[in-house]
């Protein structure tokens, strides 16, 4: 819960240094290819159910790694995201 001088103060990183481990600990999550293609499935399923017609995806490539904890390559990682939207 935060006091109402820490909701005031946006320069505050206080409020972040309890978080920050746990985005550390499930950070590593979203690069592991079966939980990227599960979440980016999943979020464009919300999109759509949302009628969200233009959706921005940013991605940032050599970061994603298979079960050997081996870096996908590059057209891997296009042809991967061109499968979760064909599966849509």
């Amino acid at each position: 819960m935060l006091t109402a001088a820490q909701a005031d103060d946006r320069e505050s990183h206080e409020i972040w240094k309890y978080f920050q481990a746990k985005f550390t600990k499930v950070g590593e999550l979203g690069k592991f290819v079966p939980f990227f293609k599960n979440m980016t499935k999943i979020a464009l399923q919300k999109c759509i159910a949302q009628n969200v017609f233009l959706v921005e995806y940013r991605h940032i490539s050599g970061m994603l790694f298979d079960e050997d904890k081996n870096q996908v390559p590059f057209i891997d990682e296009l042809r991967l995201i061109r499968e979760i939207i064909d599966e849509l």
